[in-house]
Protein backbone atom coordinates (compact mmCIF):
# COMPACT_ATOMS: atom_id res chain seq x y z
CA UNK A 1 0.00 0.00 0.00
CA UNK A 2 2.95 2.75 0.41
CA UNK A 3 3.39 4.14 -2.89
CA UNK A 4 6.42 5.75 -4.19
CA UNK A 5 8.18 7.85 -2.13
CA UNK A 6 11.35 10.57 -4.08
CA UNK A 7 10.61 13.63 -1.59
CA UNK A 8 11.94 15.64 -4.42
CA UNK A 9 9.40 16.07 -6.10
CA UNK A 10 5.40 15.34 -5.93
CA UNK A 11 5.76 14.25 -1.95
CA UNK A 12 6.87 17.25 -1.12
CA UNK A 13 3.23 18.42 -2.37
CA UNK A 14 2.05 15.73 -0.08
CA UNK A 15 3.71 16.76 2.83
CA UNK A 16 3.87 20.61 2.39
CA UNK A 17 0.93 21.70 0.75
CA UNK A 18 -2.63 22.31 2.32
CA UNK A 19 -5.40 20.65 0.45
CA UNK A 20 -6.33 23.82 -1.58
CA UNK A 21 -2.90 24.33 -2.94
CA UNK A 22 -3.02 20.10 -4.21
CA UNK A 23 -6.46 20.81 -5.77
CA UNK A 24 -5.35 23.48 -7.69
CA UNK A 25 -1.81 21.11 -8.80
CA UNK A 26 -3.85 18.74 -9.35
CA UNK A 27 -4.51 18.15 -13.21
CA UNK A 28 -0.51 19.75 -13.76
CA UNK A 29 0.24 16.82 -11.29
CA UNK A 30 -1.47 14.37 -13.65
CA UNK A 31 0.19 15.55 -17.20
CA UNK A 32 3.55 16.13 -15.78
CA UNK A 33 3.35 12.41 -13.85
CA UNK A 34 1.85 10.99 -17.49
CA UNK A 35 4.05 12.48 -19.42
CA UNK A 36 7.15 12.51 -17.33
CA UNK A 37 7.50 9.31 -15.08
CA UNK A 38 10.74 9.62 -13.26
CA UNK A 39 11.43 6.45 -11.13
CA UNK A 40 11.91 6.12 -7.85
CA UNK A 41 15.45 7.13 -7.16
CA UNK A 42 14.87 7.38 -2.94
CA UNK A 43 16.39 4.71 -1.31
CA UNK A 44 13.46 4.49 1.49
CA UNK A 45 11.29 3.26 -1.93
CA UNK A 46 13.46 0.60 -2.24
CA UNK A 47 13.49 -0.56 1.44
CA UNK A 48 10.04 -0.46 1.55
CA UNK A 49 9.59 -2.51 -1.66
CA UNK A 50 13.06 -4.72 -0.21
CA UNK A 51 10.03 -5.64 2.96
CA UNK A 52 7.05 -5.84 1.37
CA UNK A 53 7.54 -8.00 -1.76
CA UNK A 54 8.42 -11.06 0.58
CA UNK A 55 5.26 -10.40 2.62
CA UNK A 56 3.45 -10.36 -0.60
CA UNK A 57 4.91 -13.35 -1.73
CA UNK A 58 4.70 -15.14 1.29
CA UNK A 59 0.76 -14.26 2.05
CA UNK A 60 0.26 -15.12 -1.76
CA UNK A 61 1.56 -19.02 -0.97
CA UNK A 62 0.08 -19.31 2.20
CA UNK A 63 -3.78 -17.84 0.92
CA UNK A 64 -3.15 -19.48 -2.33
CA UNK A 65 -2.65 -23.05 -0.59
CA UNK A 66 -5.49 -23.14 1.95
CA UNK A 67 -7.80 -22.15 -1.20
CA UNK A 68 -6.36 -24.56 -3.29
CA UNK A 69 -7.24 -27.42 0.20
CA UNK A 70 -10.22 -25.87 1.37
CA UNK A 71 -12.58 -25.32 -2.25
CA UNK A 72 -13.57 -28.93 -2.33
CA UNK A 73 -14.97 -29.12 0.92
CA UNK A 74 -17.26 -26.77 0.79
CA UNK A 75 -20.40 -28.27 3.23
CA UNK A 76 -21.44 -25.39 5.14
CA UNK A 77 -21.98 -21.36 4.84
CA UNK A 78 -19.56 -21.17 7.02
CA UNK A 79 -16.98 -23.11 5.13
CA UNK A 80 -17.79 -20.73 2.20
CA UNK A 81 -17.43 -17.59 4.42
CA UNK A 82 -13.85 -18.98 4.84
CA UNK A 83 -13.53 -19.60 1.76
CA UNK A 84 -14.63 -15.97 0.36
CA UNK A 85 -11.69 -15.14 3.30
CA UNK A 86 -9.26 -16.72 1.88
CA UNK A 87 -9.61 -15.54 -1.60
CA UNK A 88 -10.28 -12.44 -0.77
CA UNK A 89 -6.31 -12.46 0.98
CA UNK A 90 -5.18 -14.34 -1.77
CA UNK A 91 -6.73 -11.73 -4.50
CA UNK A 92 -5.12 -8.93 -2.55
CA UNK A 93 -2.11 -10.40 -1.61
CA UNK A 94 -1.33 -10.71 -5.55
CA UNK A 95 -2.71 -6.96 -6.20
CA UNK A 96 -0.17 -5.84 -3.78
CA UNK A 97 2.71 -7.83 -5.06
CA UNK A 98 2.23 -6.67 -8.95
CA UNK A 99 1.74 -3.35 -7.60
CA UNK A 100 5.35 -3.17 -5.63
CA UNK A 101 6.66 -4.65 -8.19
CA UNK A 102 5.49 -2.55 -11.25
CA UNK A 103 5.73 0.26 -9.18
CA UNK A 104 9.96 0.04 -9.16
CA UNK A 105 9.95 0.48 -12.99
CA UNK A 106 6.28 1.84 -14.01
CA UNK A 107 4.81 4.95 -12.05
CA UNK A 108 2.79 7.61 -14.21
CA UNK A 109 -0.14 8.75 -12.44
CA UNK A 110 -2.54 6.78 -14.71
CA UNK A 111 -1.10 3.66 -12.94
CA UNK A 112 -1.42 5.02 -9.05
CA UNK A 113 -4.89 6.13 -9.64
CA UNK A 114 -5.56 2.44 -10.39
CA UNK A 115 -3.30 1.58 -7.38
CA UNK A 116 -5.20 3.80 -5.31
CA UNK A 117 -8.61 2.56 -6.16
CA UNK A 118 -7.90 -1.08 -6.10
CA UNK A 119 -6.40 -0.64 -2.65
CA UNK A 120 -9.67 1.26 -2.02
CA UNK A 121 -11.82 -1.88 -3.23
CA UNK A 122 -9.27 -4.67 -1.37
CA UNK A 123 -9.37 -3.13 1.94
CA UNK A 124 -13.34 -3.08 1.96
CA UNK A 125 -13.80 -6.26 0.67
CA UNK A 126 -11.07 -7.37 3.34
CA UNK A 127 -12.77 -5.74 6.21
CA UNK A 128 -16.73 -7.29 4.28
CA UNK A 129 -15.38 -11.11 4.42
CA UNK A 130 -14.10 -10.48 8.48
CA UNK A 131 -17.72 -9.19 9.01
CA UNK A 132 -19.01 -11.93 6.88
CA UNK A 133 -16.79 -14.40 8.78
CA UNK A 134 -17.93 -12.55 12.51
CA UNK A 135 -21.86 -12.52 10.66
CA UNK A 136 -21.79 -16.32 10.16
CA UNK A 137 -20.21 -17.35 13.85
CA UNK A 138 -22.66 -15.22 15.48
CA UNK A 139 -25.44 -17.31 13.63
CA UNK A 140 -24.14 -20.26 13.77
CA UNK A 141 -23.75 -20.29 17.93
CA UNK A 142 -27.62 -18.24 18.34
CA UNK A 143 -29.51 -19.97 15.54
CA UNK A 144 -27.72 -23.39 14.45
CA UNK A 145 -30.43 -25.85 16.33
CA UNK A 146 -32.61 -24.14 14.06
CA UNK A 147 -34.07 -25.58 11.10
CA UNK A 148 -33.74 -22.79 7.97
CA UNK A 149 -31.53 -20.36 10.13
CA UNK A 150 -29.17 -19.93 7.29
CA UNK A 151 -32.00 -18.82 4.72
CA UNK A 152 -33.83 -16.56 7.42
CA UNK A 153 -30.18 -14.97 7.75
CA UNK A 154 -29.32 -14.60 4.43
CA UNK A 155 -30.64 -10.97 4.39
CA UNK A 156 -27.71 -9.36 6.34
CA UNK A 157 -25.19 -10.98 4.04
CA UNK A 158 -27.33 -9.58 1.28
CA UNK A 159 -27.28 -6.05 2.40
CA UNK A 160 -23.53 -6.38 3.33
CA UNK A 161 -23.03 -7.42 -0.76
CA UNK A 162 -25.30 -4.85 -1.43
CA UNK A 163 -23.20 -2.13 0.57
CA UNK A 164 -19.96 -3.18 -1.00
CA UNK A 165 -21.14 -2.94 -4.45
CA UNK A 166 -21.75 0.40 -3.59
CA UNK A 167 -19.04 1.48 -2.09
CA UNK A 168 -17.07 0.13 -5.05
CA UNK A 169 -18.87 1.83 -7.40
CA UNK A 170 -18.26 5.17 -5.47
CA UNK A 171 -14.53 4.09 -5.61
CA UNK A 172 -14.59 4.00 -9.25
CA UNK A 173 -16.21 7.51 -9.89
CA UNK A 174 -13.58 9.05 -7.46
CA UNK A 175 -10.56 7.60 -9.12
CA UNK A 176 -12.00 8.04 -12.55
CA UNK A 177 -12.79 11.56 -12.20
CA UNK A 178 -9.70 12.59 -9.68
CA UNK A 179 -5.78 12.04 -9.57
CA UNK A 180 -4.54 10.67 -6.28
CA UNK A 181 -1.60 12.17 -3.95
CA UNK A 182 1.05 9.91 -2.61
CA UNK A 183 -1.18 8.53 -0.06
CA UNK A 184 -3.66 7.52 -2.14
CA UNK A 185 -6.12 10.28 -1.83
CA UNK A 186 -7.90 11.91 -4.23
CA UNK A 187 -6.52 15.40 -4.72
CA UNK A 188 -9.93 17.07 -5.60
CA UNK A 189 -11.84 18.61 -2.66
CA UNK A 190 -15.22 16.88 -3.53
CA UNK A 191 -13.86 13.67 -4.05
CA UNK A 192 -12.14 13.86 -1.22
CA UNK A 193 -14.81 14.59 0.71
CA UNK A 194 -16.66 11.47 -0.98
CA UNK A 195 -14.44 9.38 -0.37
CA UNK A 196 -13.93 10.26 3.43
CA UNK A 197 -17.14 10.18 4.41
CA UNK A 198 -18.05 7.35 2.36
CA UNK A 199 -15.73 4.50 1.62
CA UNK A 200 -13.83 6.02 4.90
CA UNK A 201 -16.23 5.52 7.13
CA UNK A 202 -17.64 2.45 5.95
CA UNK A 203 -14.32 0.67 6.64
CA UNK A 204 -13.72 1.92 10.06
CA UNK A 205 -17.71 1.87 10.49
CA UNK A 206 -17.34 -2.75 9.00
CA UNK A 207 -14.34 -2.58 11.36
CA UNK A 208 -15.84 -1.84 14.68
CA UNK A 209 -19.24 -3.66 13.75
CA UNK A 210 -17.17 -7.14 13.07
CA UNK A 211 -15.40 -6.07 16.76
CA UNK A 212 -18.76 -5.79 18.37
CA UNK A 213 -20.06 -8.82 16.54
CA UNK A 214 -17.45 -11.35 18.06
CA UNK A 215 -17.90 -9.47 21.44
CA UNK A 216 -21.91 -10.63 21.13
CA UNK A 217 -21.15 -13.93 20.77
CA UNK A 218 -19.21 -13.83 23.13
CA UNK A 219 -21.91 -13.15 25.53
CA UNK A 220 -24.32 -15.15 24.13
CA UNK A 221 -21.78 -18.17 24.44
CA UNK A 222 -21.49 -17.14 28.27
CA UNK A 223 -24.76 -16.45 28.87
CA UNK A 224 -26.08 -20.28 27.39
CA UNK A 225 -23.57 -22.04 29.55
CA UNK A 226 -24.47 -20.61 32.76
CA UNK A 227 -27.87 -20.62 31.60
CA UNK A 228 -28.16 -24.80 31.11
CA UNK A 229 -25.76 -25.32 33.77
CA UNK A 230 -27.52 -23.62 36.20
CA UNK A 231 -27.85 -26.11 39.19
CA UNK A 232 -25.29 -28.20 38.73
CA UNK A 233 -21.40 -28.55 39.42
CA UNK A 234 -19.69 -28.12 36.23
CA UNK A 235 -17.27 -25.14 35.76
CA UNK A 236 -17.95 -22.90 32.88
CA UNK A 237 -14.98 -20.99 33.04
CA UNK A 238 -12.71 -22.72 31.34
CA UNK A 239 -15.28 -22.93 28.11
CA UNK A 240 -15.86 -19.47 28.56
CA UNK A 241 -12.10 -18.68 28.78
CA UNK A 242 -11.89 -20.64 25.44
CA UNK A 243 -14.48 -18.53 23.56
CA UNK A 244 -13.59 -15.65 25.04
CA UNK A 245 -10.02 -15.94 23.58
CA UNK A 246 -10.92 -16.88 20.31
CA UNK A 247 -13.34 -13.63 19.87
CA UNK A 248 -10.41 -11.92 21.16
CA UNK A 249 -7.90 -13.10 18.62
CA UNK A 250 -10.50 -12.74 15.49
CA UNK A 251 -10.83 -8.94 16.61
CA UNK A 252 -7.50 -8.37 17.73
CA UNK A 253 -5.97 -9.59 13.89
CA UNK A 254 -8.24 -6.51 12.66
CA UNK A 255 -7.18 -4.06 15.19
CA UNK A 256 -3.39 -4.91 15.03
CA UNK A 257 -3.58 -5.07 11.57
CA UNK A 258 -5.24 -1.87 10.13
CA UNK A 259 -5.69 0.58 13.03
CA UNK A 260 -2.22 1.90 12.50
CA UNK A 261 -2.74 2.83 9.31
CA UNK A 262 -6.34 4.54 9.89
CA UNK A 263 -4.32 6.77 12.53
CA UNK A 264 -1.86 7.66 10.02
CA UNK A 265 -4.19 8.71 7.13
CA UNK A 266 -6.08 10.19 9.36
CA UNK A 267 -3.80 12.53 10.96
CA UNK A 268 -1.94 13.01 7.62
CA UNK A 269 -5.06 13.97 6.45
CA UNK A 270 -5.37 17.13 9.13
CA UNK A 271 -1.76 17.89 10.27
CA UNK A 272 1.94 18.16 8.73
CA UNK A 273 4.13 16.04 9.48
CA UNK A 274 8.14 16.41 9.77
CA UNK A 275 9.56 13.86 6.80
CA UNK A 276 11.39 11.52 9.47
CA UNK A 277 8.29 11.65 11.19
CA UNK A 278 6.21 11.08 8.49
CA UNK A 279 8.84 8.61 6.80
CA UNK A 280 8.76 6.35 10.08
CA UNK A 281 5.21 6.18 10.54
CA UNK A 282 4.39 5.21 7.22
CA UNK A 283 6.18 2.18 7.19
CA UNK A 284 5.02 1.06 11.20
CA UNK A 285 1.27 1.47 9.53
CA UNK A 286 1.69 -0.30 6.10
CA UNK A 287 3.86 -2.83 7.52
CA UNK A 288 1.55 -3.94 10.14
CA UNK A 289 -1.36 -3.31 7.13
CA UNK A 290 0.89 -5.87 4.99
CA UNK A 291 1.21 -8.46 7.66
CA UNK A 292 -2.47 -9.00 7.33
CA UNK A 293 -1.90 -11.51 4.37
CA UNK A 294 0.25 -13.71 7.12
CA UNK A 295 -1.56 -13.38 10.15
CA UNK A 296 -5.17 -14.69 8.60
CA UNK A 297 -4.03 -17.98 7.31
CA UNK A 298 -2.31 -18.66 10.55
CA UNK A 299 -5.23 -17.83 12.58
CA UNK A 300 -7.79 -19.92 10.56
CA UNK A 301 -5.59 -22.83 10.24
CA UNK A 302 -5.62 -22.05 14.27
CA UNK A 303 -8.91 -21.80 15.01
CA UNK A 304 -10.17 -24.33 12.65
CA UNK A 305 -9.44 -27.94 13.80
CA UNK A 306 -10.91 -29.31 10.46
CA UNK A 307 -8.40 -27.02 8.37
CA UNK A 308 -5.69 -28.34 10.61
CA UNK A 309 -6.90 -31.88 9.78
CA UNK A 310 -6.95 -31.04 6.16
CA UNK A 311 -3.28 -30.26 5.83
CA UNK A 312 -1.98 -32.45 8.22
CA UNK A 313 -3.34 -35.35 6.06
CA UNK A 314 -2.08 -33.38 3.02
CA UNK A 315 1.89 -33.50 4.87
CA UNK A 316 1.54 -37.17 5.24
CA UNK A 317 0.13 -37.88 1.70
CA UNK A 318 3.34 -35.25 0.42
CA UNK A 319 5.31 -37.75 2.70
CA UNK A 320 4.47 -41.04 1.83
CA UNK A 321 5.07 -39.66 -1.71
CA UNK A 322 8.37 -38.73 -1.12
CA UNK A 323 9.28 -41.98 0.30
CA UNK A 324 7.70 -43.94 -2.49
CA UNK A 325 5.35 -46.62 -2.72
CA UNK A 326 5.25 -50.31 -3.90
CA UNK A 327 4.12 -51.29 -7.69
CA UNK A 328 2.00 -53.97 -9.18
CA UNK A 329 2.65 -56.11 -11.69
CA UNK A 330 0.95 -53.41 -14.03
CA UNK A 331 2.99 -50.82 -12.64
CA UNK A 332 0.58 -49.18 -10.49
CA UNK A 333 1.02 -47.40 -6.81
CA UNK A 334 0.01 -50.25 -4.61
CA UNK A 335 -1.49 -48.68 -1.09
CA UNK A 336 -1.47 -44.84 -2.25
CA UNK A 337 -2.95 -41.94 -1.13
CA UNK A 338 -4.67 -39.83 -3.82
CA UNK A 339 -4.94 -36.24 -3.27
CA UNK A 340 -8.58 -36.07 -4.10
CA UNK A 341 -9.41 -38.54 -1.16
CA UNK A 342 -7.12 -35.68 1.11
CA UNK A 343 -9.36 -32.76 -0.61
CA UNK A 344 -13.09 -34.59 -0.39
Amino acid sequence: MILRNNFNSSDTLALNNSPSQMQSQSQRGCVRWWVDAPGPKDPYFFAISAIHIPIYILGLFLNGSLFVLMRKRIQTRLDRTLLLLVAVHTVWALFELLRYTISIWYGPQVFWRVVAAGTSIGLICIFAANMCLSFERCFFVRFSNLSGYERATQKYFVFLAVWVSVLVVTVVAIYSTSCTDKLMFPTARVQRTIWTATVGTSGILIMLMTVVINLSTYRHVSHAMKTSLLGTTVATEPLERKVLVRCIIMSSGLIICYVPIILFMGITLNIRLDTEVYRNFRIVSYFAASMDVIITPVLLVYLHRDVQALIWRCVEWWRGNRKGVDMDGDGKLVNSISLDSVES
